[in-house]
């Protein structure tokens, strides 16, 4: 048959598989790293079978994108719970398509990027409204801040490869303890100061601010060295005086995060007499340094796809030895857990923070730094659930604000 191996008929599910496959690559090596003719490879077909189903790259993204967004429309509830089930369903059967929506929407033309926005929030406003309907105590902000949470709880299995047997039922756990969390119920309406850009001391140093926010919000392919000039009132060449290119501005935004938060970790960990307050410790410098840091938090997330092959390697090591401290401390405070189940947990927590640092809904909060640690010590708490005649709604360990003025908007520990 045309365009098949002889005597081999093609597959009804080719269309799907070829999404399937472009979503696992673009997960895996960025939207830029992957050429049509490596997703057609993947496979065992050639490249003009490929571009009988789908025009090409760009055509591949919006339909992968566009599948992983119809499964969460095409769940129908009025009902909390079996809304929420579905959700968890529909993010584990489709683990690559979080990380899509996290990093590659932006190489989406605008009518595309305005339509996946307007279905992801209509996703969310709908979950605030069954949170509301089950939680009368919730305003309109806390009711969107929780669904948002939510959402980014069912995207968290997309940025990670552990695979607990108890997956499912691990992951609806955290839910519903975002679900009935009062960590983001507002007491105070003034929204907290807005973050200022500070005059930096050198053209250098106000080159990487200015491309660290520029590449969190537009991507690094997306970003010319003219861009970046403009953005701190230089030409483009001028920032070859500083940087020999865009690749090495980036390679010093991420390594200046990286090691940020292995100097937080560490002065965590230093005054710290045992696992649980280690924890809360880590967790509240995360978080204060993410509220502090959200476009940096963003190319941590989104770019390391762009640096070389060496690099990148090395960026992602350092990165997953960070996770794993997080995973350590959780499990020697949780000895039941284990260590796929503390991974799933650590980057469920963690993808809450990033997620919610930028969202715009997020800055309208007085007193975020603290309400983000509270919800991401709830989700490390979630699993195992508390013994028959335990209290569900029992707080985990934290920190007090008398020991650690940083949950008040005191002194950085980054």
């Amino acid at each position: 048959m045309r365009g098949t191996a002889k005597g081999k008929s093609r597959p009804k599910d080719r269309r799907a598989q070829i999404l399937r496959t472009a979503a696992t690559l673009f997960h895996d090596r960025g939207y830029h790293g992957v050429g049509v003719d490596e997703i057609a490879a993947a496979l065992g077909i050639s490249g003009p079978a490929l571009y009988r189903h789908f025009r090409g790259k760009h055509d591949l993204l919006w339909h992968a994108i566009d599948s992983g967004m119809a499964a969460f429309e095409a769940v129908r509830s009025d009902d909390l719970d079996t809304w929420l089930d579905a959700m968890v369903t529909v993010g584990l059967d489709g683990r690559d398509f979080g990380a899509l929506w996290q990093r590659e929407v932006r190489n989406l033309n605008e009518p595309e990027r305005a339509e996946f926005r307007r279905r992801l929030r209509h996703n969310a406003e709908r979950t605030a409204e069954l949170l509301r309907g089950r939680r009368p105590d919730l305003g309109e902000d806390d009711a969107r801040l929780l669904a948002w949470a939510i959402t980014a709880v069912v995207g968290s299995p997309a940025h990670h490869h552990a695979t607990p047997e108890n997956y499912p039922v691990l992951l609806r756990a955290m839910v519903a303890r975002v679900a009935g969390s009062e960590s983001l119920i507002a007491t105070v309406s003034s929204p907290r100061p807005a973050l200022s850009q500070p005059r930096r001391a050198s053209t250098r140093e106000a080159l990487l601010a200015a491309a660290t926010r520029l590449f969190s919000r537009y991507g690094f392919a997306g970003v010319s060295n003219d861009d970046i000039g403009a953005a701190v009132g230089v030409t483009g060449p001028t920032l070859y005086k500083h940087f020999a290119s865009k690749t090495e501005i980036l390679t010093a935004a991420l390594n200046r995060g990286d090691e940020a938060l292995k100097l937080a970790l560490d002065r965590a960990l230093s005054r710290s007499a045992d696992p649980p307050h280690a924890l809360a410790e880590v967790v509240t410098f995360y978080v204060d340094f993410a509220t502090h840091h959200p476009d940096l938090i963003g190319v941590l997330i989104s770019e390391v796809t762009h640096l070389p092959a060496e690099e990148r390697q090395a960026n992602r090591r350092r990165q997953r030895q960070y996770v794993a401290e997080w995973t350590r401390l959780l499990r020697q405070g949780r000895p039941a857990l284990s260590e796929p189940e503390a991974l799933a947990v650590v980057h469920c927590a963690l993808t809450v923070i990033n997620d919610l640092v930028r969202l715009p809904l997020a800055h309208t909060r007085a007193d975020l730094t603290q309400e983000l640690t509270d919800l991401a010590l709830e989700i490390l708490h979630a699993w195992p659930p508390p013994p028959f005649g335990g209290s569900p709604s029992a707080k985990p360990v934290t920190v007090s604000r008398a020991e650690d003025g940083i949950r008040r908007g005191g002194s950085s520990g980054c």
